[in-house]
């Protein structure tokens, strides 16, 4: 493989182009190949992007845990004025919020998961440098 810019052997390819590059034409930036002079810029941009979004992931991951724990809580509070009447031996129940109570609960069961999945991803992607 050749250098795009210059006819000797390629030892990089670069992250924004996919061009070919040598020795000369190479510039690291934090670690990751880029075209001298020309791609430097959008390497570092799109890293500085990366950052953000894995911090916003982060923040929504957390408001997920968030919503799953206010979920459980309102679940817990109707789920037990459903069966009070129950309870203490009365003829009626309210099953309306007994109901209710069921669904904040498989709520908080899908909000969780799926901040852990948010989570899980960012992982991943971590370890495979993406």
């Amino acid at each position: 493989m050749q250098c795009h810019n210059h006819e000797i052997q390629a030892v990089a390819t670069c992250k924004n182009c996919y061009k070919a590059i040598c020795r000369d034409c190479l510039s690291l930036v934090n670690g990751i190949c880029a075209c001298k002079n020309s791609c430097e810029q959008a390497v570092t941009d799109f890293e500085e992007y990366l950052s953000l979004s894995k911090q916003s992931i982060k923040k929504i991951s957390n408001t997920y845990k968030n919503g799953a724990i206010f979920n459980f809580i309102c679940g817990l509070v109707f789920f037990i004025i459903g069966i009070a009447p129950v309870i203490t031996g009365s003829n009626y129940g309210v099953t309306i919020f007994a109901v209710l109570g069921l669904a904040f609960f498989y709520g908080s069961y899908a909000s969780y998961k799926g901040g852990k999945r948010l989570e899980t991803n960012e992982k991943a992607q971590r370890q495979t440098g993406v």
